[in-house]
């Protein structure tokens, strides 16, 4: 080992084994930090917060969208109409449903019409039959009189053996006349008549399906409230996953929230949420409490967007708060790791 020299009073430098263990020192109290933060981090907990968009709707509430697929010919309902429930909003193109219908119609006429006719002959024939049985009977009666009369005045030597047997045999014809007329079949005529009957209830079917078919090309309110419209234009497809209005009903007291499908399943009735209006925004925004009242089980969206929808409560406070305005909520999930807070996307 060398010999160091140094100035009096002066430092003397560190040895090897000095240097190890202060290096030695310094990663043992750096890791021991490391692993106090890291551990900090886990235990620490903060608040997982879900924030989620909609707007304000009320408790009796509906989307109106189209049973159907089809043009747009007529649009009879403006936002801010009141409508009452099965009035008339959009009418599409029914050339078609209508030409069904007329159709359908005149088989169903010309069917009752045939129908009718039909009954009318075979009550008439069946009251003809009637009356000639009423009529073979009168003459069967009378020719058993003329018979027995003629029986008389032959048995007294009055009537010869010719007219004896020519009042026989008017019996004997007037009887088989009888049993011929009793034995007509009228059932034919019913059977005739039930065939009829089938396909007039079938023509009144395909009616009554060309009347719902043409029904829905009508798209009516399916409740009262005022009306909120959607952007869509005469000359339009529609599609039935189109919403075209929204219709609201009493107090705007709930909330429409589209919640990301990565939040949803976190989500239950009674998730508390801070909710921020638009018409209450600005610097320092005023924040309304509320919870969720109901979860879609669905998911909804396009490919770029999932989210399931949630109905929430809230307390307007004394703030007049108008049906279709914007909100935009933080919906209170829990708890969780600070790290997890910091990195997870």
């Amino acid at each position: 080992m060398g010999n160091v020299r140094t100035e009096a009073g002066g430092v003397l430098p560190e040895t090897r084994h000095e240097h190890v263990r202060r290096r030695n020192k310094i990663m043992l109290y750096t890791s021991l930090s490391l692993i106090v933060i890291i551990s900090l981090g886990f235990l620490i907990r903060v608040p997982y917060k879900a924030v989620a968009t909609g707007y304000i709707t009320t408790a009796e509430y509906a989307d109106v969208r189209a049973s159907t697929s089809g043009r747009v010919a007529e649009i009879l309902v403006s936002s801010g109409d009141t409508v009452k429930k099965g009035d008339p909003m959009v009418k599409l193109e029914s050339d078609a449903e209508q030409a069904a219908v007329d159709e359908a119609s005149k088989l169903v006429s010309k069917a009752e019409a045939e129908l009718t006719l039909r009954k009318a002959t075979a009550i008439e024939n069946k009251r003809a039959h009637a009356d000639a049985i009423k009529l073979a009977e009168l003459e069967l009666k009378y020719a058993n009189e003329q018979l027995a009369l003629t029986k008389s005045l032959y048995e007294k030597g009055l009537a010869s053996g010719r007219r004896l047997s020519e009042d026989t045999f008017a019996v004997e014809k007037c009887e088989e006349f009888l049993r011929v007329t009793k034995a007509k079949d009228l059932t034919l005529e019913d059977k005739q008549i039930a065939v009829l009957e089938q396909e007039l209830e079938s023509q009144r079917e395909a009616l009554t399906r060309a009347q719902a078919e043409l029904k829905k090309r009508t798209i009516s309110a399916p409740i009262d409230g005022t009306v909120t419209r959607y952007s869509f234009y005469v000359g339009e497809m529609l599609r039935t996953d189109m919403v075209l209005y929204e219709i609201f009903q009493g107090e705007a007291n709930c909330i429409k929230l589209r919640i990301p499908e990565k939040y949803a399943e976190k989500v239950e009735v009674g998730t508390p949420l801070r909710l921020t209006l638009g018409t209450y925004g600005g610097i320092i925004p005023h924040k309304f409490d509320g919870k969720v009242t109901y979860l879609r089980g669905v998911v909804e969206g396009t490919a770029d967007s999932y989210y399931r929808v949630a109905y929430c409560e809230f307390d307007p406070e004394s703030y007049g708060v108008s049906p279709g305005t914007s909100a935009r909520a933080k919906l209170l999930l829990g708890k969780q790791s600070l790290w997890k807070f910091i990195f997870e996307p």
